[in-house]
């Protein structure tokens, strides 16, 4: 599947009327898909899909012509599920995906205070950099031991990534600490139909 969409009419600052239709866009990419489905009347077996998706998003401010990334531009997703169905009883599932790490504006000095003493930040070319891009492996075992009583386990973030959400800066803006997301993280559950 492929795809281009122009987009008009997006909010930006102004500093009369708060808010103005002052921006424009443009979307392009291509998507693949690799789907394979269970066999046919097989109570076991393999299933699942990959998926690759190559776009481009971007920004423009009609005043001056700036153009820079959209906020959710990621140019690279891809995404792996495969899961094993070894009899009626046990399955075996995975998920590893991966994206290009989002864009962000980031800070790149200080100028001077505000009134009541917090430092102010300058800030750089907007979404002009990007946090590192982002992978991860969830592994799952799903036990179904009678037809109402089932149990699984999984392992999120089996290899442990530290993939980074963002940035947290100190009051000064001198220093800045990684924001991450889920740690390898393990799960238990039971699940009970009536």
């Amino acid at each position: 599947e492929t795809y281009a969409k122009t987009f008009t009419g997006y909010a930006v600052a102004d500093p009369v009327l708060n808010y103005a239709n002052g921006a424009s866009g443009r979307a392009h990419g291509v998507e693949l898909l690799v789907k394979k489905d269970p066999a046919p009347g097989r109570l076991s077996g393999f299933s699942g899909f990959a998926s690759l998706s190559v776009s481009r998003s971007r920004r423009q401010l009609d005043a001056t012509g700036a153009r820079f990334p959209f906020e959710a531009d990621q140019p690279v997703i891809a995404t792996v599920v495969a899961n094993y169905k070894l009899n009626d009883r046990w399955q075996y599932g995975l998920k590893w995906s991966y994206h290009t790490g989002s864009p962000y504006t980031p800070v790149v000095g200080t100028n001077g205070t505000y009134p009541d003493g917090r430092v102010r930040p300058l800030y750089g070319a907007v979404n002009s950099d990007r946090v590192p891009n982002y992978h991860r492996l969830d592994l799952r075992v799903d036990a179904q031991f009678t037809p109402r009583f089932a149990a699984y386990a999984e392992l999120i973030n089996a290899y442990a990534r530290k993939n980074v959400l963002g940035y947290s800066y100190s009051a000064d803006y001198r220093t800045r600490e990684e924001v991450r997301q889920l740690p390898l993280m393990p799960s238990v559950g039971l699940k009970y139909s009536f």
